[in-house]
């Protein structure tokens, strides 16, 4: 139970910034705000869309104010990777000492 735990948390930043990297050029994927019925995986995408807003908005807010035409460039997602990448090793590090805790502890 631990190992998928420890999964899921280390390979949730990597999975919101495929879907920041994806959804957005899925042909009418993030239908928040539409009336249409919308297209079948819509219901889906839009709330994945808006984790990966808000998963982004410290990388989008920090590329907004450097400067304004970086938003959603290259460069945007090569930031917003490095961001996934310091969350996991972040996340990563706590695992660890929680696990070397326990290993001195028995």
């Amino acid at each position: 139970m631990y190992r998928f735990i420890r999964f899921f948390v280390l390979g949730l930043p990597a999975f919101l910034f495929l879907c920041a990297l994806v959804i957005p050029f899925v042909p009418g994927a993030m239908g928040m705000f539409s009336d249409s019925a919308g297209l079948w995986y819509q219901p889906v995408t839009a709330r994945l869309f808006l984790a990966a807003l808000f998963y982004s908005y410290p990388v989008t807010f920090l590329c907004t104010s450097f400067r304004d035409e970086m938003f959603l460039s290259p460069g945007y997602y090569l930031v917003l990777a490095g961001y996934t990448l310091l969350w996991i090793l972040i996340l990563r590090w706590i695992f660890r000492r929680f696990e070397d805790r326990a290993r001195k502890a028995s």
